[in-house]
């Protein structure tokens, strides 16, 4: 009798240590849950960060190469209307000199 008196105590202990394991085991468990949370929430973040970035980037493009093509209409503009007065100046001069030399 005192012989299973002492198998269900060993028996009860190792229970109980196991149980402890267990309780340990997931006690793990929940903080590698955790941290791999925690990392998926910091990839996302830089992810998001990235892709900020890369479309400020393709906007900062576009707005330079807008710029660009709007400079050079406006220096196209500028060299027709140089043309232009070139060309009407050299105009009234010509008509200047006739009437100079009648």
């Amino acid at each position: 009798d005192s012989q299973i008196s002492e198998m269900t105590e060993l028996v009860n202990k190792k229970d109980l240590e196991l149980q402890q394991a267990n309780a340990q085991l997931a006690e793990k468990e929940l903080e590698s849950n955790q941290l791999n949370i925690r990392a998926t929430e910091s990839e996302a973040f830089y992810k998001k960060m990235a892709q900020q970035q890369d479309a400020a980037q393709q906007t900062r493009h576009q707005q330079d190469a807008d710029a660009t093509t709007q400079l050079q209409q406006d220096y196209a503009t500028k060299c027709e209307q140089l043309e232009m007065q070139r060309v009407e100046l050299r105009k009234t001069c010509e008509e200047s000199l006739r009437a100079s030399e009648e």
